[in-house]
């Protein structure tokens, strides 16, 4: 059975999920007492599927992923990663859910967009 979502109601989706993802992360890092390795396999999940759909799409996660990291992070005194630190782990979240081609050209797109969407909070 397929399902049809309106793509708003889909990014506000995404938003949540990645948002979700991040306090997931954050909560993690914060039992632990590690620091940031890499978002997640749910993340790469996530940013892979709706890769599928749109290659824009991603971006509305991983803001929503940035959101909520950092809100938990900040909210427990834990300095949160930046921008940079989070793009630079990503490929460990998407490893072998698409080919390097496709990895590559989704990191390009989000190392573009979401500092573009996001402003100059990123």
């Amino acid at each position: 059975m397929s399902v049809s979502i309106p793509r708003n109601h889909y990014i506000v989706l995404l938003g949540m999920a990645g948002e979700d993802a991040g306090f997931a992360a954050a909560q993690s890092m914060i039992r632990t007492g590690r620091g940031f390795t890499h978002p997640g396999d749910t993340v790469g999940t996530i940013l892979c599927e709706a890769h599928r759909v749109d290659p824009i799409l991603p971006s509305f996660a991983m803001m929503g992923f940035i959101l909520g990291l950092r809100t938990a992070l900040e909210d427990a005194g834990v300095v949160p990663p930046t921008f940079v630190e989070i793009m630079d782990a990503l490929p460990l979240a998407l490893k072998g859910a698409y080919g390097d081609s496709a990895n590559e050209s989704m990191l390009l797109e989000l190392r573009h967009s979401v500092p573009e969407m996001y402003g100059s909070a990123i």
